[in-house]
């Protein structure tokens, strides 16, 4: 048995009982080893500390015996539900095999007779990578990343052709040109930038039809868009959707306004302008997509939000 408690430690305590000795042969003895002294050296039970994103158990299984034979461990999955670690791997050291304990339920291997045969059980919360897509279209395009984190434009993946390539490459390769400018709300001018900021919309050219690709483990979980500074701003969604004006709210001066009170009380203008790459011009919007840069007026500093779900 393995397992983890909050009252568990990683070094030897009351959740560790010892392996009772080895019975006549032949036979089958398995026993847990957490590099504790004797009789805690082989375990039959073997607790550790909760909570944690990575754990491995060593589990050893000596077959008795002097003819070789197959054989089968099992265990049953559903105890494996609802625990911290979204990966749970049994490794066969040896054959360096590895099989998801969530999905199977069982590993048969050939036991070589008085051979102790090393086995792995690797527990790991590993983030959750979520992709996302910004089309490029020829020539000017206005756009944001929908990720609620920074992005260095290192990281960013140029598809063409069904060809994906680095930053760097894109550019050397002419489907893109190498400068993205962003907007400085503070002095009302462009800047050149290299990293893409949550909430922000920037201006790229492309040579071609493409696709930008980023990759994030940030999830969008609040109703946060972008902070407005007074006169004009360029905003992108921080996440993966759309949102209808009716429904942006704006908060301002400790109030949470909706979008047509905000704009009937001069706290923001109620037109807002996206770009249209394909007529290479400006076009008033009711819906904010994502993946698309936004001219927004504000008459004050405030907050975009949206409403909360």
């Amino acid at each position: 048995m393995f397992g983890e408690s909050s009252s568990a430690s990683d070094g030897q305590d009351v959740f560790d009982v010892p392996k009772p000795g080895m019975p006549p042969a032949p036979y089958v003895y398995a026993w847990f080893d957490a590099n504790l002294t004797e009789p805690y050296d082989r375990l039959w039970m073997d607790y550790r500390y909760y909570p944690d994103t990575q754990k491995t158990w060593d589990l050893y299984v000596l077959w008795e015996d002097s003819v070789s034979t197959n054989l089968t461990m099992s265990w049953d999955s559903a105890n494996l539900s609802g625990c911290e670690y979204n990966t749970v791997l049994l490794r066969d050291v040896l054959s360096d095999v590895e099989v998801d304990m969530f999905e199977f339920s069982n590993y048969t291997y050939l036991a070589s007779s008085y051979v102790v045969r090393h086995f792995e059980i690797i527990c790991s919360s590993v983030p959750e990578v979520f992709n996302y897509s910004v089309s490029l279209l020829y020539k000017w395009n206005l756009v944001s990343l929908p990720v609620n984190e920074s992005v260095d434009k290192g990281s960013v993946v140029v598809e063409y052709l069904g060809v994906n390539y680095s930053w760097g490459d894109a550019v050397s390769g002419g489907l893109v040109v190498g400068v993205i400018y962003g907007w400085n709300a503070s002095i009302q001018n462009y800047v050149t930038v290299d990293v893409f900021e949550p909430g922000c919309g920037y201006w790229l050219y492309a040579y071609h039809n493409c696709s930008l690709w980023v990759s994030s483990n940030v999830s969008f979980d609040d109703d946060f868009i972008s902070v407005l500074s007074f006169k004009w701003n360029l905003v992108g969604l921080p996440f993966d959707g759309s949102v209808a004006v009716d429904n942006l709210t704006v908060w301002y001066n400790g109030s949470l306004y909706s979008w047509n009170d905000a704009v009937s009380g001069g706290i923001v203008v109620g037109f807002i302008y996206g770009w249209n790459p394909s007529i290479q011009n400006y076009v008033t919007v009711d819906v904010l997509d994502c993946g698309c840069g936004f001219w927004m007026y504000a008459y004050y500093d405030c907050v975009l939000k949206k409403q909360g779900e």
